[in-house]
């Protein structure tokens, strides 16, 4: 930071990569922030200002990537001594938006865990697993957006799924009529803002439907189908975004095609209709390096949700969340009493009703890790060897998709 000094008056520029911070650049091309100022010299930390007879500290450090929290008083201060209104609201938009960003997502770990360091070749055709699909099964489509045309997701009957290019318009259509049925197609148009859903049953599209739903380069997207007898439900983000009834029966589905400018780092299917509380056996138990894997959506008045791994009758780990609390809290039991670890008050609580989640649990040598939606959440230290752990449940206000040992 630089400044320009009179008795009464600073005027304030910036070097290194600061320019780029639209507050600055490119308003302070064409004119400098004056700042008014009384009879004292600042120190190299701040800008002493004066509006309306108050003279506040502007203790700000303008570094890319700082963020400090600043009253809407200081910063009217530098908004009055812009010459032009305009060109001070559109500056100060800008400049808040980065000084004071919205909440953004954690991170995602990418590593051999959470299984992100994978991708799948796009275009990507797979045959689903079993004869006949099942109440609640669901396929689960996860990836980032590399380009701007979007993609497209759809369930067939069979593997013909692309057209064989041919210049001949009349041999294009009838390989556009062989194809085989796509049950349910999804088609992500990122300049559009839009999801559109449709069938194309015998050549013939059925009546298409769509949703808002604004994505850009560089986005992750989390999609997942869940099939019943008569409809598929679809969720958007962990958000249930439409329900679409089947044009033909849905054991008829035997293919998931994804293609167009991805990275996919999931496709899965698996599932069933879960009935809470849950309990299974965990054949070979839970050893070091095992994990479990729990989908499942938080019902809309959800007060809490558990699982728990069990060594006979001893709790070897107990996670218990509280929605109303917002807390989630870690236990064992390997006598009469239990041992408990304080409850998680640090990050974001991950779970919202009325939305979907994915529990990774993974047992390391000394402690559990859990991470929620593919974002490490807490650990618990072992009270018991993982090796003596046989069994697990689970139970709460959540309808579970899948559960699954790895």
């Amino acid at each position: 930071m630089e400044y320009h000094c009179t008795p009464r008056r600073y005027c304030i520029g910036l070097f290194f990569g600061c320019q780029k911070i639209p507050f600055f650049q490119p308003v302070l091309a064409c004119r400098r922030v004056v700042v008014v100022l009384g009879p004292e010299r600042t120190d190299q930390r701040g800008v002493a200002v004066a509006c309306q007879e108050q003279r506040l500290l502007f203790d700000a450090f303008f570094r890319p990537g700082n963020r400090e929290r600043i009253t809407r008083t200081q910063i009217s201060c530098l908004v009055l001594h812009y010459n032009s209104r305009l060109a001070a609201a559109l500056a100060m938009a800008s400049f808040l938006r980065r000084l004071l960003p919205s909440k953004k997502k954690r991170p995602t770990r990418k590593d051999s865990i959470t299984g992100r360091n994978r991708t799948f070749e796009v275009p990507y055709l797979s045959r689903l697993d079993g004869n006949q699909l099942q109440d609640g099964q669901s396929l689960i489509v996860r990836g980032i957006i590399t380009g701007e045309e979007g993609f497209i997701v759809n369930l067939t009957n069979g593997p013909r799924v692309e057209l064989q290019d041919s210049e001949d318009e009349s041999e294009s259509t009838t390989a556009a009529e062989d194809l085989d049925d796509r049950l349910l197609a999804l088609r992500f148009d990122l300049p559009k803002a839009r999801i559109y859903f449709n069938a194309c049953i015998n050549g013939q599209w059925g009546k298409e439907a769509n949703i808002k739903r604004k994505y850009r380069i560089g986005d992750e997207f989390d999609l997942r189908i869940r099939c019943f007898e008569k409809y598929f439900e679809i969720f958007v983000e962990h958000k249930l975004v439409a329900n679409f009834k089947h044009y033909v029966p849905m054991n008829f589905i035997s293919h998931v095609y994804v293609n167009g400018l991805i990275r996919l780092y999931t496709v899965s299917w698996e599932g069933k209709v879960f009935n809470l509380p849950y309990s299974a056996e965990i054949p070979g138990n839970f050893f070091v390096g095992r994990k479990l894997f729990i989908s499942g959506m938080v019902e809309k008045k959800a007060k809490s949700f558990s699982f728990a791994f069990f060594a006979g009758e001893k709790v070897a780990f107990l996670f218990e969340s509280n929605f109303i609390k917002k807390k989630t809290f870690r236990k064992s039991q390997t006598s009469d009493s239990w041992i408990s670890e304080n409850s998680s008050e640090d990050g974001v609580f991950p779970f919202k009703s009325d939305r979907t989640f994915d529990v990774l649990v993974f047992a390391e040598e000394d402690r559990y890790l859990v991470f929620v939606n593919d974002v490490f959440y807490i650990s618990f230290t072992h009270k018991l060897p993982p090796a003596s752990v046989d069994r697990m449940e689970i139970n709460g206000d959540v309808n579970i998709f899948g559960v699954h040992l790895k």
